[in-house]
């Protein structure tokens, strides 16, 4: 995922990673730091993700861009498992993405799934999230908000 001066939504992120995928050999997150002036904020996001097997990607200011498109590449290049997840910053993922596409078949490497994602770009959503409790409790605040 690219990362440019999202702190508290990339440590949601991770929650919400670990949460769902903490502990497992199988799984990777691979984080590309676009240059943030906060500088060393990304590493420090992913000491939340202590089970999480994460790998940071700094780019150097000089490879700063504005599409996002380079630090994906990034990522995908770096990432060594069979399946990957595009995902930024502003995403919380509010369910096991892996169970979930476990039931389909015939899944090859020329095909793509894409979901639905909650986005984080709501401030006031955005704070009742980042006001710490435990993940069930976030996804509480979550469920309380989706259309029935």
């Amino acid at each position: 995922m690219p990362y440019y001066n999202r702190v508290s939504l990339l440590k949601l992120t991770l929650e919400s990673f670990e949460y769902f995928y903490g502990n497992r050999d199988d799984f990777e997150v691979v984080i590309v730091d676009d240059g943030s002036p906060e500088g060393g904020e990304a590493s420090l996001a992913t000491s939340c993700g202590r089970n999480l097997n994460i790998k940071l990607i700094e780019l150097s200011k000089n490879k700063i861009g504005i599409n996002p498109c380079y630090p994906y590449n990034v990522a995908a290049r770096e990432a060594t498992g069979d399946v990957f997840v595009l995902s930024s910053p502003e995403t919380l993922h509010t369910m096991n993405l892996f169970a979930l596409t476990a039931g389909f078949n015939s899944i090859t490497k020329d095909m793509y799934y894409q979901f639905s994602v909650f986005c984080l770009t709501d401030l006031a959503l955005k704070n009742r999230l980042t006001q710490g409790g435990s993940f069930e409790d976030k996804l509480n605040v979550i469920t309380d908000i989706k259309p029935k």
